[in-house]
């Protein structure tokens, strides 16, 4: 889908040309798009793998993402040489953000990205992949007042940046480099806006082999990065949500990871501690709750130790400490509001940063240059219902299945199923954090994969405060069939999500079949608003009808008051006058803003009374 969606219809193609307000065209590819171009357009350029190489060769040009480098990749085809660098920068003040810029070959002289002789040019935000070199700058011509700035320098490169022979102005800073060879080359000539030391400390150093910087304006060894320490950031929990053997006032647990960037160092002993000083993590038994990673406990010897509010954590190996993952710990995360419904979500895992600060000793006993650290957080996912670590339309159907699976429809009650009993969902099913999984988590959650606040921090309630009331009419009879009507009355109420269950009285006979392929039984006849979707699900042994109506399109229509279709039942056995032909239950409703909406209901129709034929006995003549 291109840069606009959908406008009335037409579905745009992904790159857009625009210079201020002005939209100039829409193209199917970047370079056909900068070919068009004049000086200082904007091409924005929607998620998606664009197959080319690009020439940036109007003045002033700005090439960016909308969704940023993580969905938006410029990828080339391979070879050597710099004609066949994924970027080149053709004229003075072109901008590269937001990309992920994939070289699709690392062999030699090959690299990413050649600014050629351009001057003022900007690269910032994008993460840089598959090549020798990253950024080489003295390939046609020497660029001059090169920004490099919050680029991501991949595992994958050798070099990060390198040809900086007599480049002017070159600014580096807010990079991350992960290089394993060499991140930044300066080159003879050479000339920085500050010292060398002030350029190592702008970057972030990740390296699993080689160093950091390397000057070759002077003699002497390169220089390495300092250890380095990282918990994820954003890190999901919603796998830990599913535990369900957790002490008294723990709602979910999760695995926390801690890596190590060597940066370049034969590492045999680390030391660091974590900060637990927070009413909503903590470790109940450092023995079992911290393991090594299985590539580093082979070698080497673990002591973890609860201090104060601190956990204090000791690695002795007799061989390099593995680049990569060190350990995990595992937490236990409080169940209280404050804990898990933060106003962003969030909970911050940090480590500690002094006394004692964290620290490193070579393979043979020496001390290294002090360590640094990346602390990371927590996020609650509301509306992770399945627990995959995003939240999208397999959540929809997956809160169905736990709404419908009779456990109990409290928050905790999600965890408990299995795969053989009942659904084994997450906490998070629970979208509106209300404790109560039900129809109003289901919009919730379509508003939340829509990037929409809902529940109670939507600005306008869905709810006039009266109850909204769904009812079973009175059974119809037809040759030998009933029709059951199903009403709804809104009493003010607006909702987007109605589920509900039949449970069929076993003298009645209920067909499945769905003989024109709408997705519904035949037996089963809806009039829904547009936008609406129906799902509808039947356990024949249990008798039990199943239904969910979802309003999944923005914007939602409310459910109107009426009648919102009818069952058909057949006649297959003895139903004396006054049987419960049809039980509603299960019935949850979901207000606009993903709101649990109250709803009373109408639960029983009994079958009619019997049709009494009275017979008429005339007399016969007979002649």
């Amino acid at each position: 889908i291109g840069n606009e969606d959908l406008l009335g219809g037409v579905t745009y193609p992904p790159v857009k040309l625009s210079n201020g307000t002005t939209i100039k065209c829409y193209y199917t590819t970047i370079q056909a798009a900068i070919d068009a171009a004049s000086t200082g357009d904007t091409l924005d350029v929607a998620p998606g793998t664009y197959l080319e190489t690009i020439n940036l060769n109007k003045t002033n040009l700005t090439l960016r993402s909308t969704g940023g480098a993580a969905v938006t990749t410029i990828r080339g085809g391979g070879g050597s040489g710099a004609a066949d660098a994924v970027v080149r920068f053709g004229a003075n003040g072109v901008t590269l953000q937001g990309f992920t810029i994939d070289r699709n070959s690392a062999i030699a002289d090959s690299r990413a990205i050649a600014p050629m002789g351009s001057s003022g040019a900007t690269i910032s935000g994008n993460t840089i992949t598959n090549a020798l070199r990253g950024v080489q700058g003295d390939f046609y011509g020497k660029p001059t007042n090169l920004t490099i700035q919050g680029n991501t320098f991949a595992a994958s490169l050798q070099y990060g940046t390198a040809g900086t022979e007599d480049m002017t102005g070159l600014n580096i800073s807010g990079n991350t480099f992960r290089t394993t060879v060499e991140g930044i080359g300066l080159g003879v000539g050479v000339e920085l806006p500050g010292t060398v030391d002030q350029l190592f400390a702008a970057q972030t150093w990740q390296l699993p082999s080689g160093y950091a910087i390397k000057d070759y304006r002077v003699a002497g060894e390169p220089i390495f990065g300092a250890p380095y320490l990282t918990i994820p950031t954003d890190l999901a929990i919603a796998q830990g949500a599913r535990n369900t053997n957790l002490p008294a006032g723990v709602e979910l647990s999760a695995n926390i990871p801690v890596t190590l960037f060597t940066n370049g160092h034969a590492i045999g002993a680390a030391s660091f501690s974590l900060d637990l000083s927070g009413s909503c993590v903590s470790v109940a038994d450092p023995a079992t709750a911290v393991q090594l990673a299985p590539d580093q406990a082979a070698a080497a010897q673990l002591f973890a130790t609860l201090n104060g509010g601190d956990l204090d954590i000791a690695i002795l190996s007799d061989t390099p400490l593995t680049n990569g993952q060190l350990l995990t710990v595992q937490v236990n995360y409080s169940s209280s509001s404050s804990c898990l419904n933060p106003s962003d979500g969030v909970t911050a895992l940090n480590f500690v940063t002094d006394d004692p600060a964290p620290s490193f000793g070579s393979v043979e006993g020496g001390s290294l240059t002090a360590g640094t650290s990346q602390n990371g957080s927590i996020r609650s996912r509301w509306g992770d219902c399945n627990g995959d670590g995003n939240i999208n339309a397999g959540d929809i159907s997956s809160c169905i299945l736990e709404i419908f699976d009779r456990d109990g429809t409290a928050r905790v009650d999600a965890r408990y199923g299995t795969a053989t009993n009942n659904f084994a969902g997450t906490i998070f099913c629970d979208s509106n954090q209300d404790n109560v999984i039900n129809a109003g988590d289901i919009v919730c959650t379509v508003r939340r994969i829509n990037d929409l606040v809902c529940g109670a921090a939507a600005a306008v309630p869905s709810t006039t405060g009266q109850a909204a009331f769904l009812g079973l009419g009175s059974a119809l009879p037809g040759a030998g069939k009933l029709s059951v009507p199903i009403s709804y009355t809104a009493n003010g109420n607006a909702a987007a999500a109605l589920l509900f269950a039949l449970q069929i009285d076993p003298a009645y006979g209920f067909d499945p079949t769905d003989a024109d392929s709408d997705g519904l039984p035949d037996a089963l006849r809806l009039s829904l608003p547009a936008g609406y979707q129906a799902a509808v699900a039947y356990d024949a042994e249990a008798r039990l009808l199943q239904v969910s109506l979802i309003a999944l399109s923005l914007p939602m229509t409310p459910l109107a008051d009426g009648q919102l279709g009818s069952l058909e039942l057949s006649l297959q056995g003895d139903a004396s006058a006054g049987t419960a032909a049809v039980r509603l239950q299960d019935v949850s409703l979901g207000g606009l803003n993903g709101e649990s909406l109250a709803v009373q209901t109408n639960p029983v129709t009994t079958s009619p009374q019997p049709t009494t034929i009275t017979r008429i006995f005339l007399p016969v003549i007979r002649r």
